[in-house]
Formats: structure tokens, C-alpha cells, sequence
């Protein structure tokens, strides 16, 4: 155990990295659409106004902008497991800390 300590340390640090920068990754995408839906609030305020003239209430408005925030982002959904395996596939065997990556399938020992 004590021969290992750097790569353990290297191997955590790594870990924390990776949540970090998945992390970000999401706080960006959360904020591409709401600035998408606050883009289209503002250019949209003469028709919200036609709305509430005609009757619609703050609750359906407010419905019709969340339906829209689904749809901006629903389809956007699969493209995330996508990438991470073109990302994949596309690296060179080597895991991001240089050390060979391994395989999850193959087995030190023998069953018997």
C-alpha cells in the first residue's frame, strides 16, 4: 500500500477533477437555456402582453415558457452519452493521467 500512495493520490485528484469539470460543464449548459429563455421572454413581451389581454393568467404564461425550456432542452439530452463515447473511442488507450487504461471486462484471475 505504501508504494502506491502517489498513484492513489494521483488517481483521487483525478477524480475530483473530472466532478469539477463535469460540474461546469452542466452549470453551462443550465445556462446557455435560461439565457435562451430570457432572451426569448424579452423579445417576446408585446405577445405576453396580447396574452394577459386576452385573459391568459401569469400561471398559463408561465406554463407555456417551462414547455418551452423542455423543449429546448429535451432533445439536446442525448447528445451527452454520445459525445463521451465518440470521446472515448476516439483516445489513444491511455487514461487522462497517462497510466494505461484498463479494461472492465478482463479478470486477474481465473474463475474456477
Amino acid at each position: 500500500m505504501q508504494s502506491n500512495r502517489n498513484l492513489f493520490s494521483a488517481l483521487k485528484l483525478e477524480k475530483v477533477v473530472m466532478f469539477v469539470i463535469l460540474v461546469l460543464i452542466v452549470m453551462v449548459a443550465a445556462f446557455n437555456i435560461i439565457s435562451t429563455l430570457i432572451m426569448v421572454v424579452m423579445e417576446k413581451t408585446k405577445d405576453i402582453a396580447v396574452l394577459m389581454t386576452l385573459g391568459a393568467t401569469r400561471r398559463s404564461i408561465r406554463r407555456i415558457f417551462a414547455i418551452e425550456g423542455l423543449i429546448i432542452g429535451w432533445p439536446e439530452r442525448p447528445s451527452g452519452p454520445r459525445s463521451a463515447r465518440c470521446c472515448a473511442s476516439c483516445s489513444s488507450g491511455t487514461g487522462s493521467s497517462g497510466f494505461p487504461a484498463t479494461s472492465t471486462t478482463s479478470r486477474p484471475f481465473r474463475r474456477p
